[in-house]
């Protein structure tokens, strides 16, 4: 039968004059029933496609497109800051980096193979001429892609050449930001490059609502900028604690009784109170364990950028030299998003 059946077997019993009430079951069919059933598992088939697989969450993580402001932030601050380094090393060249002076290379001092040759007086003035000229050309965006290719093999050579004064670690870091940003479409925005397209655009006849439309690209070198500033910080925080003067504050006092790289008025201060320099110490290391964990989104972010942002401000004042901070704060760039109503959140 196509229907359910209604049982009347109780009016065969009684009858509504005996007092007794007869329950009435309503008749429903059977393919109402069916249809029912087959909206709830096509509602449930449906929710289960809306939640995004891991594979998905991960490919959207690195290849999600996005407008470049965060990479070229970083590409600009970087340049600006390694031109403040390179400029004042130019008329040292020789001396520095070539046969003709003392150099100190990487491959001397750790006695292996030597990757590369000394360079002459001649050819170490020459690089350093060119390191100075593609820092130029890709801090304002002309030419990005070659300029930061050019500009990452003569800067690191440049720094294995030199490892007393010149290698250290914030060129180490901004070598790998050099060499990651080559990947990149760091000069899509805020560059020569851009304003050259949207030129040519416009002399097309491309409305100029359009040629303005910044071009989107995948997240993926945003992303590995991320990740690598993270790595050095948690490798920063895993050196930290086989030192065992960093964390009753000795070494951090040292810190700022000197005036190594600029004067130091304010680490006197700071000196006197050793047990503000723990606390600080113990705030530091908190902060580069957990920015791993609370970079990538909501109050977390936030948290992390201010703080690293009161970190640089106090090493700036109290004997570093401002060039690393800087570096250190050009990988945190990236994570700036774009909120223009055009865009959506990159």
């Amino acid at each position: 039968m196509s229907t359910l059946e209604t049982f009347t077997s109780g009016s065969q019993a009684a009858s509504p004059a005996e007092g007794v009430a007869v329950a009435e079951v309503t008749t429903t069919p059977l393919a109402t029933t069916d249809v029912a059933l087959s909206v709830i598992s096509t509602d449930s088939a449906a929710a289960g496609r809306a939640t995004p697989s891991f594979l998905s969450q991960v490919r959207d993580f690195f290849y999600a497109p996005e407008a470049s402001y965060g990479i070229a932030l970083t590409r600009m601050l970087i340049c600006f800051t390694l031109l403040f380094v390179m400029v004042p090393r130019w008329y040292f060249a020789r001396e520095l980096f070539s046969s003709d002076g003392a150099p100190i290379t990487l491959w001397n001092a750790y006695r292996t193979y030597p990757w590369m040759p000394n360079p002459t007086g001649a050819i170490a003035v020459a690089l350093c001429t060119i390191a100075i000229l593609t820092l130029i050309t890709s801090c304002i965006g002309w030419c990005t892609r070659a300029s930061l290719i050019v500009c990452t093999l003569s800067y690191i050579y440049i720094n294995m050449l030199d490892i007393i004064s010149t290698m250290n670690k914030y060129t180490v870091i901004a070598g790998h930001l050099l060499f990651l940003l080559c990947f990149s479409q760091c000069g899509a925005v805020w560059s020569v490059d851009n304003w050259i397209r949207r030129s040519r655009l416009r002399r097309q006849g491309v409305p100029p609502e359009m040629a303005d439309q910044p071009q989107r690209y995948a997240a993926v070198t945003r992303r590995l900028i991320q990740l690598f500033i993270a790595a050095v910080y948690i490798g920063a925080a895993t050196t930290k604690l086989k030192i065992p003067a960093y964390f009753n504050g000795e070494q951090l006092q040292t810190w700022m009784i000197t005036a190594y790289n600029v004067p130091n008025p304010m680490g006197s201060l700071f000196a006197m109170h050793p047990s503000m320099l723990t606390v600080f110490g113990y705030i530091g290391l908190a902060w580069e364990t957990l920015f791993i964990f609370l970079c990538w989104r909501g109050i977390g972010r936030i948290s992390m950028l201010t703080v690293r942002s009161a970190l640089t401000n106090d090493l700036s004042t109290t004997g570093r030299s401002w060039r690393q901070p800087s570096c250190c704060c050009s990988p945190l760039l990236p994570s700036w998003r774009s909120r223009h109503p055009r865009h959506p959140r990159c």
